[in-house]
């Protein structure tokens, strides 16, 4: 027997399980919701959303853009008359007999900030209340909020996620479906999952450019590799970088045996690294929240961010504390959602704060900004604390004396980790590191350079970065010389260089005394030298 043909209405509700958003505004329809305020990136995936409501609903949609007006979602439907302005519309909006679900594109933008604004919202504060009883709904559609304080009581507030993995597969097949190609040029069950994982945190239409590209692009290049999920990571690169909120760092492989040191750090990480699988999950595990990681700058906190990532085998997203902020009102805050929406799309993986406390320092209650930065860092706070998404917070930080102390408390990060300069032992592996990655290892193992006797008094209250610099300095001695690097000098480089301790002393101490009771050493060695050497760490 043939399948039974559906309505349009059963059809419309069938397909609303495969949204995320237009169930939502289904409900708030049936419910008499007389405005939405719906707040998504793809414009044209929204309208498709409402649409999808409106037909289950039941009732007639119009849309409203600025310079056509008006107009029935039907084909061959004409604008409605002097609708192109926004009190224009309203106006039509109100004489409309029917029940009907009615699209204002980027209406924010009238309701707040322009001559017109008071006119508009008097306007709509006038019409909203009738449209309960006469089945009418508008929904404003927007990229983030802006709502002025005499609308807020009269909008419901919707935001539209990110595509899903399933969304994002569904998006794939289509286009598989409709690329015609057969037999091996289909991908692997296999390369589709990757593809997917590759597009997470992109919107419907980048997703869909970036898995046409990966055919694309292989076949005008003559590469019979097709469906390559790193094309589609490269997309996902680009994308992040057009919002400016979220950069994508790839992490180089093997760099946490890069890094010199921290052993007790380098442990935790390793404890967690099976912690974002399906089995943790099942044996009970919640995913680690993150880790604060405090110290003097230059002593690998950064590069740690790296190998952390590239240790748990999970993308790396740099926040820039600095430009969540904005200048237009309620944009702050928008971004900073914005920011957590897109990483919880990515989910797991690793985001990455670096130097927090200067992104969080005017958040504090005398703060000259109308309260944005205690709203941002009250967002982000939050998140921390109740988020239930796979995402490692990596936070690093050079002066906690700047650090509002509810960021500190239990529950934000798993761990806070001191980060002291390197120890005798930890810049012997520094100088090997990074003499090896620079092609001099042999040097070490013919003991042309000793090692040993530069670990002591000659980098003495070395950072891991001032051993870094130096070495490159000495070498660029040696190439103007035309010879090969010798251990002379490393000394020399080493003796004209003034480490960051001989200006910062009692920032860098006053830092140890703040850790010592309330931070884990990275390396536990470094508290044994300290008392061996009798190095400063009490009050």
């Amino acid at each position: 027997m043939a399948d039974e043909v559906k309505n349009p209405k059963e059809q419309a509700i069938e397909d609303l399980k495969k949204s995320l958003t237009a169930p939502t505004i289904f409900e708030k329809g049936r419910a008499g919701y007389p405005a939405l305020y719906l707040v998504s990136p793809e414009d044209n995936r929204t309208q498709r959303e409402v649409k999808m409501a409106a037909i289950a609903l039941e009732r007639k949609l119009y849309i409203w853009t600025e310079g056509i007006g008006l107009v029935e979602d039907r084909r061959g439907a004409k604008p409605i008359e002097d609708t192109e302005s926004p009190i224009g519309a309203l106006t039509a909006i109100a004489g409309l007999k029917e029940g009907c679900v009615v699209i204002l594109r980027l209406f924010h933008h009238y309701m707040s900030g322009t001559s017109d604004a008071p006119m508009v919202q008097a306007k709509l504060l006038d019409i909203i209340p009738e449209f309960k009883v006469s089945k009418k709904m508008l929904v404003v559609t927007s990229p983030y909020v802006k709502l002025p304080p005499e609308l807020e009581k009269e909008f419901a507030f919707i935001e539209s996620k990110l595509p899903t993995a399933s969304q994002l597969m569904e998006i794939l097949e289509g286009i598989i479906s409709g690329s015609g190609l057969k037999g091996n040029l289909i991908p692997t069950p296999e390369r589709k999952h990757a593809l997917v994982d590759a597009a997470l945190g992109l919107t419907t239409m980048e997703a869909e450019n970036a898995f046409t590209l990966s055919i694309i692009r292989p076949r005008l290049a003559k590469d019979p590799n097709i469906w390559d999920p790193k094309i589609v990571l490269e997309e996902k690169c680009q994308a992040l970088k057009k919002t400016g909120l979220l950069e994508y760092i790839p992490a180089p492989d093997d760099v946490m045996n890069q890094v010199g040191g921290l052993d007790t750090l380098k442990g935790w990480v390793r404890k967690r690294k099976r912690a974002f699988s399906d089995e943790a999950k099942a044996f009970g595990l919640p995913a680690p929240r993150g880790l604060l990681l405090v110290g003097p700058p230059g002593t690998g906190k950064s590069l740690t961010a790296k190998a952390v990532s590239g240790e748990l085998g999970l993308p790396l997203l740099r926040l820039d504390m600095g430009k969540m902020y904005g200048s237009l009102v309620g944009q702050s805050e928008a971004n900073i959602r914005q920011a957590i929406q897109v990483a919880e799309a990515l989910a797991p993986c690793v985001v990455w704060i670096d130097e927090i406390e200067k992104g969080v320092a005017g958040a504090s209650a005398g703060a000259l900004d109308s309260g944005v930065g205690a709203r941002v860092l009250g967002t982000l706070l939050t998140w921390m604390q109740e988020k239930t998404s796979p995402v490692l917070v990596y936070a690093t930080s050079n002066d906690v004396s700047m650090m509002p102390p509810e960021l500190l408390r239990k529950g934000r990060f798993d761990e806070i980790f001191f980060v002291d300069l390197p120890t005798e032992e930890e810049r012997v592996e520094i100088l090997n590191i990074h003499l090896g990655l620079r092609g001099r290892g042999k040097l070490v193992t013919e003991k042309k350079i000793d090692l040993r006797m530069l670990a002591g008094d000659t980098t003495k209250n070395f950072s891991g970065s001032e051993i870094t610099a130096a070495i490159e300095e000495a070498m660029y001695t040696a190439f103007d010389c035309k010879r090969e690097l010798s251990h002379a000098d490393l000394e020399e480089a080493f003796a004209n260089t003034q480490p960051l301790y001989a200006t910062m002393k009692e920032r860098i101490e006053a830092t140890r005394r703040w850790c010592e009771n309330r931070a884990r050493p990275a390396n536990e060695k470094s508290v044994k030298d300290a008392l061996v050497s009798g190095r400063s760490i009490q009050a």
